[in-house]
């Protein structure tokens, strides 16, 4: 886990917000948070098992995947608890 903390706050400070599957993690991350969700449940299909992971796959993304990651992130902002 302190991977991931150090990771989002060089997010921050280098401004890598060039990437919106960064972003796509964050949005995750919050959701999860809020839902009590764990990582390896809700993304299993992807062999996520933390905030790392996903991390890890989009780190760095070339234009077609960042665009996925786009539209992703508006759809992430509407999920709902269940």
């Amino acid at each position: 886990m302190k991977s991931a903390i150090t990771i989002f706050w060089m997010t921050l400070i280098l401004g890598c917000s060039d990437n919106p599957c960064i972003d796509l993690c964050q949005q995750y991350e919050l959701y999860l948070d809020e839902c009590g969700y764990g990582w390896s449940t809700v993304f299993s299909d992807e062999g996520w098992v933390t905030l790392d992971d996903c991390y890890d796959d989009y780190w760095e993304a070339d234009s077609t995947v960042k665009g996925t990651c786009e539209t992703d992130i508006s759809e992430i902002q509407t999920l709902e608890c269940f």
